[in-house]
């Protein structure tokens, strides 16, 4: 079943501040016709970070292990990246594949995505209010080659192929016994034109959280200053937010989903199988992402 490449139908914006970098900017998802790119508008020269897996490196300045909190991609020639990086894409490069967008240029006036209220529902509605835009050509979803499993721990991600026009992705989290989060998954079916409708609603509002001891953690590192219980969803010992309530049943796990899909986009149009993640994060993602661009089938 052939799929049509599709881009915004005009500019959607998103303004606010980056998770990490404190960094104020907005970024304009515009129309375009060669896929998908970042450009940073605030660097001289506006470079441009094409959008795909072998572009994703560590943020810098961030203490050992919070590199793995988000997904940074960096120019090509530029992954020492003394400037040109965008980090924290994963949750707009959710909403673009959701949405069934295969081309955009992304203006960006500062190197990190604005994390907004923690969730993708503001990408999605601006992308949901520009409307899309269909080009004559069309793409066929990739196939696999071969079932496809990455595992650290107790960590794993499966895809597996199917002969479905559909990519289906679940997300099971379970922090083990005793944890104050309560196991728990979440899944959607993307099909000809993603799943802009039951995303908006079902994955898009599921906000970015961490744990108490985490949050704690990563304010003795210096980090997250700028952002009060009020603005990031924290989940205190008992296993409700802090100063907040849920927005939606299972919200940690289906936020897991959303950055689950932004990560996997890396990889390019997302594969006819069924992919189902198991405890993973943004490394193990990315590490899926290479996977499946060397099993896929052209």
């Amino acid at each position: 079943m052939s799929l049509p490449r599709t881009t915004v139908a005009g500019d959607a914006s998103v303004s606010g501040v980056g998770l990490f970098t404190a960094r104020p900017a907005t970024a304009t998802i515009r129309p375009a016709d060669d896929g998908l790119h970042f450009r940073r508008t605030d660097l001289p020269g506006s470079p441009v970070i094409p959008i795909r897996i072998d572009n994703a490196v560590e943020l810098p300045g961030l203490p050992p292990g919070m590199q793995a909190r988000n997904t940074t991609l960096a120019a090509p020639g530029a992954h020492g990246m003394p400037g040109a990086f965008m980090a924290t894409t994963e949750h707009i490069l959710s909403a673009l594949a959701a949405a069934g967008i295969t081309d955009a240029l992304i203006d960006v006036d500062g190197p990190e995505i604005p994390i907004a209220d923690g969730s993708a529902r503001p990408f999605a509605e601006a992308i949901a209010a520009a409307g899309r835009r269909p080009f004559a050509e069309s793409y066929d979803r990739p196939r696999l080659a071969r079932a496809i499993t990455v595992t650290a721990g107790p960590a794993s991600i499966t895809a597996t192929p199917h002969d479905l026009p559909t990519c289906r992705l679940e997300y099971r989290l379970d922090y083990g016994p005793g944890a104050a989060l309560a196991a728990q998954s979440a899944a959607i079916e993307l099909g000809e034109n993603g799943a802009p409708a039951r995303y908006l609603h079902e994955v898009a509002p599921a906000r970015t959280y961490c744990l108490a001891a985490e949050a704690r953690a990563m304010r003795a590192m210096g980090l997250f200053g700028h952002i009060t219980t009020r603005e990031m969803l924290v989940i205190g010992d008992d296993g409700r937010p802090v100063d907040q309530e849920w927005r939606l049943p299972d919200e940690p796990a289906r936020h897991k989903l959303l950055d689950l899909i932004g990560d996997l986009y890396l990889a390019g149009p997302l594969p006819r199988a069924t992919i189902i993640a198991h405890r993973s994060g943004h490394a193990m993602n990315q590490a899926m992402a290479r996977e499946i661009v060397r099993a896929r089938l052209h």
